[in-house]
C-alpha cells in the first residue's frame, strides 16, 4: 500500500529546497522504499512512555524522559549520521513544535526544560554548509512501503532514526569504513614494497595486517549483498535487517581497529621507480647489429662479469647502451637493468643516486661510504643484475659506488672513448664500436634529411657523407640542418667543413658549429648556449629554463608563464629537430650530447667570452675571469664554491649568474651584487644561504628570474619586496 505525501503531511506553506543532495531527516517510523530514488529508512520506537522494561532492539542504551526529548535525541542521532557520512546539507522534518521552536526563536523566557538534548542541534547545526529545521503536521503514524516526501524535498538520501543508525545507514558506514581500510591498504603495500627495495626487512605485525584487510574486506562485500537481497524482497525482513545491522555494527569496530592499527605503522612517501631511457629510434644497420650481437653474447657468457665497450666520441656508443638494455629488458636476461650516465668529472654521490632511484630506492645518508654500503646490501638482494655505467674517462672504483662484483650477482658494461680506460677496469671482454659503413651512412644521412628530389642533391650527399667519417652523430646533425634547404646551402657545407676542420676543429664539432649557424634566429642560438650552462650530461628542464629565456628577453612579449612555456617549448622542438638537443625522459625535458655541449661552450668562447660556462668542474672557490667586464652569462652551477670573496672583479655586463648547487655555499657578501646593474637572472637554489646579501635591493629595476628552490637554511627573504621587475620566483622546498 501506497501513502502519498498529501494523506502523510500536512505540510507547512512552505517551499523547501529542491536539491537532490540535501539529506531528509524524519526522526519517525518508516522502513526503505523498493522504488528508485531518495531511501527513507525505519527507526525503532522511541522510548518514552515505553512499558518495556528492555531496550528495544537498535536503540541503544540511552532512554528519553519525554516524546519531546526523544525526538530531539533522534534529531541528534541523524545529524551525526549525516555528518559522519560527510553529508552536510539537511532538511529536518518534526512533529514536535515545541522543539522546533526552542531552536528557531529561542526566547529568554523559554525554558528548555527536560530538552537537554536540544542545545545540541544548535551546536551541531553550525557545522552544515546548510541546515532546515521545520515543523509539520503528521496524520498517520504507521508503517508504509514509503514515504513520498520528495514533492517537498529530492535529497539523495533520505535518513530516520531514532537513536542508531538503520541498515542500510550502518551499512554506508561500514562501506565507507572499508574503503578507507582498503586504500591505507593500498598505501602500507606501497611502503612494504619501497622498504623491500631499500633493503629493509618487513615485519611479521605488517604482513598479517595486509592479510587481515583482504579477510575483512570479502565480509564486508558479503553483508552488503545480503543486504541487497533482502531490500529485493519484504519476507523474513525484519529478523535479517537485526542481523546484518548487528553484524555490520561488529565489522565497523574490527575495520576502524584495523585502520588505527595501520595508521601506526607511519607514513612513507612512495618514489615512482625511474623509466628506462630508450633511444627514441635504432636503425638496424649490419655494421651496429654485429656489434649488438657480441655485447649480448658477452652477457651471457658466464665467465665474463665485466664488458668494456669503446669507441670514439660521436660513434653511436650510448645510443647502443640503451638499445641493448631495452632488448634486455624484453627478453628478460636479467631481472633489473640500471643505467647510469659517470661522466668526465665523476660524482660518486651523483651515481649512486642514479643507480638507487633506478631501483626504486631512497639513500638519505650524505656520507659515500655509507651509500656505497646500503646500494651494496640493496644490490645483493637481486638474482641478476645488468649495471650500465656510460661514458667512463677515467678508471672508476666500483666499490666506492657499493659495487662488489665478487659478492652481487650482477654484470657490469662500461663505455668509454678509450680503450686503456677499459683496460683499467679490469674488463674481461673488451668490444670495439666502429664508424658506420659507407652504405649505411648514406641511408641514416637519407633517413635524417628526408627527400632528395633531384640528382645533384644526391651526388652532394655522398660527399658530405664522405666528409662525416661514418659518424652517426655528425651524419644526423647535418642531415638535420639540411632538411629542407635549396641547393645553395649544400653546395656551400663541405667548404665549410674543410675550413673548420682546417683550424683543428674535428668533423664532429665542425658539423655541430654548421648545424648552430644554419638556425634561423638569434632567440634559438642563445637557447642552445643557454642549455650549455646547466652541466655535462644534465636534464635541463622547461621550468628551470624559463626564467633564464626570461631574463634573457627571448620569449618575446608575454603575459602569463604558460605563454612563456608556449614560446620555449617551441624554440626547444626546433632545437632538438636541428640534432642539437635530445628529448628527455619526460615531457619538458631536453639533454644535450656531451660532445654537443664541449662545441656549444666552444662557441661561446669565440663570442668576446660573453658566455663563461664553469659547471661541474669541482671548484672550490671563485674562478680568475678573463675580461670579466664583457661576461654576459656565468654559470658556476654545481661545483662546491664555499664562499664567495667581497673584492670579486666587478661584472657591470653579468645579465644572468647561476651559483645553483654550490651546496656548501652558506654566505655571499652584503655589497656582492652592487656593480651588476644588469643582472636580469639570478639561481641560487641548493645552497645553503640563510640569508640574502643587501645589496640584491640594487637590482630592483632589471632582475626578473630569482631561483632560491631548495634553500634549506634560508630565513630572511624580505629584501625581495624591494625588487620591481622580477616576474619569476623559485621558492620551492625552501
Amino acid at each position: 500500500m501506497s501513502w502519498s505525501s498529501r494523506e502523510r503531511f500536512k505540510l507547512q506553506e512552505k517551499r523547501w529546497p529542491r536539491r537532490r543532495d540535501f539529506l531528509l531527516l524524519i526522526p519517525e517510523m518508516f522502513y526503505p522504499c523498493r522504488t528508485p530514488g531518495p531511501h527513507l529508512f525505519r527507526a525503532k520506537p522511541k522510548l518514552a512512555g515505553t512499558s518495556s522494561t528492555s531496550t528495544p532492539p537498535g536503540c541503544g542504551s540511552t532512554r528519553a524522559a519525554n516524546p519531546e526529548e526523544a525526538e530531539a535525541v533522534a534529531v541528534v542521532r541523524g545529524m551525526e549520521a549525516a555528518l559522519r557520512i560527510g553529508l552536510y546539507r539537511v532538511l529536518i522534518l518534526t512533529d514536535c513544535q515545541k522543539l522546533v521552536s526552542a531552536f528557531r526563536d529561542r526566547p529568554e523566557n523559554l525554558s528548555w526544560g527536560a530538552l537537554t538534548w536540544a542545545p545540541d542541534i544548535r551546536v551541531l547545526a553550525t557545522r552544515f554548509e546548510n541546515f532546515y529545521f521545520e515543523f509539520v503536521h503528521r496524520s498517520c503514524n504507521y508503517d508504509a512501503h514509503f514515504l513520498d516526501a520528495w514533492g517537498a524535498c529530492t535529497p539523495d538520501f533520505a535518513f530516520l532514526e531514532a537513536l542508531r543508525p538503520p541498515l542500510l545507514l550502518t551499512l554506508l558506514g561500514l562501506t565507507d569504513s572499508s574503503r578507507q581500510s582498503a586504500n591505507a591498504q593500498k598505501d602500507v603495500k606501497g611502503e612494504v614494497n619501497l622498504a623491500r627495495d631499500n633493503g629493509d626487512v618487513i615485519h611479521n605485525a605488517v604482513q598479517h595486517w595486509i592479510v587481515k584487510v583482504d579477510e575483512v574486506r570479502d565480509q564486508v562485500a558479503e553483508l552488503t549483498h545480503q543486504a541487497g537481497q533482502i531490500n529485493s524482497s519484504l519476507r523474513g525482513w525484519r529478523s535479517a535487517r537485526y542481523r546484518i545491522g548487528t553484524e555490520s555494527q561488529k565489522m565497523i569496530v574490527i575495520v576502524e581497529e584495523l585502520l588505527g592499527e595501520g595508521r601506526s605503522f607511519g607514513n612513507v612517501s612512495n618514489r615512482a621507480l625511474v623509466p628506462p631511457r630508450v633511444a627514441e629510434h635504432f636503425d638496424v644497420f649490419a655494421s651496429r647489429e654485429a656489434t649488438k650481437k657480441e655485447v649480448i653474447k658477452a652477457l651471457k657468457d658466464s665467465n665474463t662479469n665485466l664488458v668494456g665497450v669503446y669507441g670514439m666520441g660521436g660513434v653511436g656508443k650510448t645510443t647502443l647502451m640503451k638499445e641493448i638494455r631495452k632488448q634486455v629488458e624484453e627478453t628478460k636476461l636479467f631481472d633489473k637493468v640500471v643505467f647510469a650516465t659517470v661522466s668526465q668529472n665523476p660524482d660518486l654521490r651523483g651515481i649512486q643516486t642514479q643507480i638507487a632511484e633506478s631501483l626504486g630506492m631512497e639513500i638519505k645518508e650524505q656520507s659515500i661510504p655509507v651509500r656505497a654500503a646500503k646500494l651494496s646490501a640493496r644490490l645483493k638482494q637481486e638474482k641478476s643484475i645488468l649495471l650500465m655505467l656510460d661514458d667512463l674517462w677515467t678508471r672508476l672504483e666500483l666499490t666506492d659506488v657499493g659495487i662488489d662484483l665478487d659478492e652481487v650477482s650482477c654484470k657490469v658494461i662500461i663505455t668509454s672513448r678509450r680503450l686503456d680506460v677499459c683496460n683499467s677496469m679490469m674488463t674481461t671482454k673488451n668490444i670495439d664500436v666502429k664508424v658506420l659503413s659507407k652504405n649505411d651512412s648514406l641511408e641514416l644521412f637519407r633517413q635524417e634529411v628526408g627527400d632528395v628530389d633531384s640528382d645533384a642533391l644526391r651526388e652532394m650527399s655522398e660527399k658530405i657523407v664522405n666528409e662525416c667519417g661514418g659518424l652517426p652523430l655528425a651524419i644526423v646533425t647535418l642531415a638535420r640542418a639540411l632538411r629542407k634547404e635549396d641547393k645553395g646551402v649544400w653546395t656551400d657545407v663541405i667548404p665549410q667543413l674543410r675550413k673548420s676542420m682546417y683550424e683543428g676543429m674535428d668533423i664532429v664539432n665542425a658539423s655541430i658549429k654548421m648545424s648552430y649557424n644554419f638556425l634561423k634566429t638569434r632567440e634559438s642560438k642563445l637557447c642552445f648556449l643557454l642549455c650549455a650552462l646547466f652541466p655535462e650530461d644534465d636534464v635541463v628542464t622547461m621550468d628551470a629554463l624559463v626564467g633564464y629565456a626570461i631574463g634573457e628577453d627571448l620569449l618575446g612579449d608575454v603575459e602569463t608563464l604558460s605563454e612563456a612555456r608556449g614560446n620555449l617549448r617551441i624554440m626547444l622542438n626546433s632545437l632538438v629537430s636541428s640534432g642539437l638537443l635530445l628529448k628527455g625522459d619526460y615531457e619538458g625535458y631536453v639533454m644535450m650530447h656531451d660532445i654537443v655541449r664541449d662545441a656549444a661552450i666552444s662557441i661561446a668562447r669565440e663570442n668576446r667570452n660573453e658566455s663563461i660556462i664553469s659547471a661541474g668542474l669541482g671548484l672550490q672557490k671563485w674562478p680568475k675571469l678573463k675580461e670579466p667586464g664583457k661576461c654576459l652569462r656565468l654559470s658556476l652551477m654545481s661545483n662546491d664554491i664555499r664562499e664567495v670573496s667581497a673584492d670579486i672583479p666587478e661584472c657591470s655586463q653579468l645579465v644572468t649568474l647561476s651559483l645553483a648547487r654550490n651546496r656548501s655555499l652558506a654566505d655571499i657578501p652584503d655589497r656582492f651584487f652592487e656593480g651588476m646593474k644588469r643582472l636580469a637572472t639570478l639561481d641560487l637554489s641548493s645552497t645553503k644561504i640563510s640569508s640574502l646579501p643587501q645589496s640584491l635591493s640594487s637590482l630592483n629595476n632589471c632582475l626578473r628570474s630569482l631561483y632560491l628552490d631548495y634553500c634549506t637554511k634560508l630565513q630572511d627573504i624580505s629584501v625581495i619586496g624591494n625588487l620591481k621587475t622580477l616576474e619569476i620566483l623559485g621558492l620551492q622546498y625552501t
